[in-house]
């Protein structure tokens, strides 16, 4: 399924080119596991405004046989999703299917109606009958055959399909399509008519002058035709090119999805052969094939790649990003693309940092101390931590220096005098938390508009500064499925390492203005932060389309930061807070939510990062 910006820049060309009519019937067909909450709001701004969805069935049987990778659940959730970004929305079924009976296609009918046409924005259904045609997964098969209803049975499953649909108020203007009145398909009439129409890209039919032709069929020959082609139409117009590979087989095409954009088995993929085979060996064999086939473009491309690099290096301020590229050169430049800024680069070099820190993080975990050559894997390793690291550490300690010096100044506050009859008094007058949240985390921003070296999480727990998701003062809705909470914890922060399994911890961060008084508000900070971590457990929670999910083990870790004088000290022990050493903070856990409460005070935050940090500073020889 196409991406949004794809089919945005796909009608920016065609509204560019040609004169398209305002109540154009602009429609999109996919399949209902490639529909997101994401794509569907951005194709609705890009100006589709009628989406199909091919169902087929309901039966997950039935489409487990015919291939395909969605299931009847899958169909009502992702309609769910449709119906906030669309008014007009098409269902594509079928009859004819292998072990497909009459009650069958008459069950799965009425659910569509009954179910997905509940809030009438389901405005047309189609329905197909099963073609068998040369070169498929069905041509030919003597099993499928066996599975598939007779001609008389395939006659009564069209004759209760238009009964069904007539009577719901569907009504048949073609022989397989069926709508409500004044929803019938624009292209579909259009073609009926026997009125013109243009086709565009692989295997697209068009009519033009009493002419019909369709394109090129084959991927192949119509990649080699577009790259003849495409400098002959558009001259020096086009800068950045991208190429689409499709690897073909006959193994490899009978178990594609119908997307070609996953496989319908396990990791098991290439089991049943006895030579070394998996995706990424072809993947490194056809990159092989295509930079001698596109030698000549690719040298324009590298110049440009090269330009860009060494105009980032000059406005560079990070002593190790050469190190970095001396050792990740290939990929760093395969990272960059035509159109990058500067600021972008900067993310690819951030993300290498952080792989360096993870992979040497792993290996120094599997050192087996109790091993008598464990000495020798640690100076291996030591070894292997080139001067790019060391460079980068006094990066990181100087900069570390520099924040701290910022949290001294925000936390002193500014001075001010006021005359009195006394005499003149000494005040101080405090920024609000936004300026320490700031400092921490800029507001209003996620991790992913964010540069990695933009937060100084480390502040509060060394633990926070690899978190790979971080969302700063956000309303909870944008991550929690069909919520409408207008609740903005300060950070919310997660591993997105953790996503391909059950997600292990979700922490939060509350942060309260210097010198503030607590005990006088209403909700104290600790109801504020159980009433976040109480909505995050309940909710379904997503990121960028995708679930996230927690379960019953999920643990929450919860800091608040403010001023612990005494009045506010008072409120966390009437709560049952444990206190820490020297009432430096106060900690508390919930068994029940598994969550986990660390109360901090900004001067003994300051002070712990500090000694945190001495070490480094004296090594610099920049402590004061």
């Amino acid at each position: 399924m196409l991406e949004k910006a794809q089919v945005r820049n796909i009608l920016k060309t065609i509204y560019e080119n040609f004169n398209i009519d305002k109540m154009a019937e602009i429609t999109l067909e996919c399949n209902p596991e490639s529909i997101t909450d994401d794509k569907m709001e951005g194709y609705s701004k890009s100006g589709i405004n009628r989406i199909s969805i091919g169902v087929q069935s309901l039966n997950n049987d039935i489409l487990k046989i015919v291939g395909r990778i969605h299931d009847r659940e899958e169909v009502f959730k992702k309609f769910k999703i449709v119906e906030k970004y669309f008014n007009n929305i098409s269902v594509d079924m079928m009859f004819g299917l292998p072990n497909q009976k009459v009650e069958i296609l008459k069950n799965d009918l009425e659910e569509v109606i009954n179910n997905l046409g509940k809030n009438g924005k389901l405005k047309h259904i189609s329905v197909y009958s099963l073609i068998l045609e040369k070169g498929t997964k069905f041509w030919n098969n003597s099993k499928i055959e066996k599975m598939l209803p007779s001609e008389d049975e395939e006659r009564d499953m069209y004759k209760a399909a238009q009964k069904i649909l007539n009577e719901n108020g569907y009504i048949q203007y073609e022989i397989s399509n069926f709508a409500k009145k004044g929803y019938e398909s624009k292209h579909n009439v259009n073609c009926w008519k026997q009125m013109e129409y243009y086709g565009f890209g692989i295997g697209a039919s068009s009519y033009y002058n009493n002419i019909r032709y369709t394109n090129i069929r084959g991927i192949y020959k119509y990649i080699e035709k577009y790259l003849e082609n495409i400098d002959k139409i558009f001259g020096n117009k086009i800068k950045d090119k991208i190429l689409k590979v499709y690897v073909s087989s006959e193994y490899l095409d009978e178990i594609v999805s119908s997307n070609r954009d996953s496989f319908l088995t396990d990791k098991t993929l290439f089991s049943k052969f006895n030579e070394n085979i998996s995706i990424e060996k072809i993947e490194k064999e056809l990159i092989k094939v295509l930079k001698e086939d596109l030698k000549e473009d690719l040298k324009e491309i590298e110049e440009t790649r090269n330009n860009k690099l060494n105009k980032y290096f000059q406005n560079s301020i990070n002593l190790s990003d050469k190190f970095i590229y001396d050792r990740f050169k290939e990929d760093i430049l395969a990272n960059i693309i035509g159109n990058e800024q500067d600021k972008s680069i900067e993310k690819i070099f951030d993300e290498k940092r952080r792989e360096i820190r993870r992979e040497t993080e792993a290996q120094i975990k599997n050192i087996n101390f109790e091993n008598e050559n464990y000495k020798e894997k640690v100076k291996e390793i030591k070894d292997k931590i080139d001067t790019s690291l060391h460079v980068a550490l006094v990066d990181y300690v100087i900069q570390r220096k520099a924040i701290l010096e910022l949290y001294s100044k925000i936390l002193k506050g500014q001075e001010k005098y006021t005359e009195k009859k006394t005499g003149i008094k000494k005040e101080y007058t405090y920024e609000l938390e936004k300026e320490v949240h700031n400092l921490i985390f800029p507001m209003k921003a996620t991790s992913d508009e964010i540069d990695y070296n933009n937060h100084n999480l480390w502040l509060i727990d060394e633990s926070l500064a690899f978190q790979s998701f971080i969302s700063s003062d956000l309303e909870l809705k944008n991550f929690i499925k069909n919520s409408d909470s207008e609740d903005r914890p300060d950070l919310l922060l997660f591993s997105e390492y953790d996503l391909e399994d059950n997600l292990d911890s979700i922490t939060l961060i509350e942060l309260k203005r210097p010198e503030v008084d607590v005990s006088k508000r209403d909700e104290k900070p600790h109801d504020q932060v159980m009433r976040y971590v109480k909505q995050l457990r309940k909710g379904e929670l997503t990121l960028k389309g995708k679930t996230i999910n927690t379960t019953e083990s999920t643990r929450y870790y919860c800091y608040i930061l403010l001023d612990l004088n005494k009045k506010n000290q008072e409120v966390f022990v009437d709560e049952a807070y444990t206190p820490l050493r020297e009432n430096r903070g106060y900690i508390f856990y919930h068994p029940t939510y598994k969550m986990y409460v660390t109360v901090l005070d900004y001067r003994e935050l300051k002070k712990d990062a500090e000694r945190r940090n001495k070490i480094f500073f004296e090594k610099l020889g920049i402590n004061k």
